[in-house]
């Protein structure tokens, strides 16, 4: 699980058990998930004494989970009661067969406005990004090593829509979280639905990196590969490096830049990275609604239930993947 450490070996098990029960949680009643996160603050709390330096991160991120299983329990309770016609929605889910498929892309998802755009432009994957009052990516673009997200809001209800569409188009082999220095709320919604070890773009503000270029302050050049320059010391105008380097210390994502980024992608492939592995076990090689008989696992209800009306709603649309990532929701699902 740890890719990078640079703290003492004893974080390694730590993180990765909080990890570990927050990608359960869709799997477990609440009291005896709140009684292993309970236990594993326990032990946070005492290493934070023994590291001041993290200390900050440390509450920070588990305030995130505190909140994410809050979002978990109340989505939970939506399924509580029995759903309408269960037995037809489930053959009809089941009918259509849904084949889990692997892709050998690199998701990149963060909120609007984070520097996506601009991330995939540095590679010399994009366009250059224009000012606008309106949002960057307005659809879901599949590239040739890539897929971009549109803007997300971070919640867990917004990652299992995602995953709806990962479930028809395929799910990436890597993910890339970009974002800005209040990183560890995404990177701890990942872990809560069971993504693991993300990379992680830590920006700064996108209009003054712009302002710096047209001013003259930076100078950018096109590689030979299509990807843009840009002087090694300028940097740290586009990338918070000090940000960078203290959530590389807690070893919850791998820090990455436009011109490293590829290198860090083989990297993490030749040590089998995998963040969506324990998503991708859960759901099989095909898409099955859970059964009652067979005891509900809340993930694949919640995602049985958006399928259901992903299809019925939403996929003959034009824009049906945009309208339902910005639009669909859980309550909607559950009372169709």
């Amino acid at each position: 699980f740890c890719y990078r450490m640079s703290v003492s070996p004893m974080w390694v098990p730590v993180i990765t058990k909080v990890v570990d029960v927050l990608g359960s949680l869709f799997g477990k009643k609440d009291k005896q998930a709140g009684a292993e996160i309970q236990k594993m603050q326990a032990i946070l709390e005492d290493l934070k004494k023994q590291n001041k330096s993290q200390a900050k991160l440390i509450d920070e991120y588990l305030n995130e989970a505190k909140q994410a299983r809050k979002e978990i329990a109340r989505l939970n309770k939506l399924i509580e009661k029995p759903i309408q016609d269960r037995k037809k929605k489930v053959d009809f889910v089941n009918g259509l067969k849904l084949e889990i498929k692997n892709t050998e892309k690199t998701l990149l998802i963060g909120s609007k406005g984070k520097g996506k755009s601009t991330f995939l432009w540095l590679q010399g994957k994009g366009p250059k990004p224009e000012k606008s009052m309106k949002d960057g990516t307005t659809k879901l673009v599949y590239g040739d090593d890539f897929i971009d997200t549109v803007g997300i809001n971070w919640t867990v209800e917004s990652l299992l829509k995602l995953f709806v569409i990962f479930i028809y188009r395929g799910f990436p082999s890597d993910v890339l979280v970009v974002h800005n220095d209040r990183i560890v709320g995404p990177i701890q919604k990942l872990a809560a639905v069971g993504v693991a070890t993300p990379m992680a773009a830590i920006m700064r503000d996108m209009s003054l990196f712009y302002e710096l270029v047209e001013d003259g302050a930076i100078t950018i050049q096109e590689g030979k590969n299509g990807d843009i320059d840009i002087p090694e010391r300028k940097l740290k105008f586009l990338y918070n490096l000090d940000a960078a380097k203290e959530i590389s210390g807690l070893s919850l994502c791998k820090t990455v830049m436009h011109h490293n980024m590829d290198a860090a992608i083989e990297e993490r492939s030749n040590a089998k990275v995998a963040p969506f592995a324990g998503l991708l076990t859960v759901l099989g090689q095909r898409f099955t609604a859970p059964s009652e008989a067979d005891g509900l696992s809340p993930l694949k209800e919640h995602l049985f239930l958006l399928i259901h009306l992903f299809e019925k709603k939403y996929r003959e649309k034009k824009d049906g993947e945009l309208d339902c990532l910005n639009n669909a929701t859980l309550i909607e699902a559950v009372e169709m």
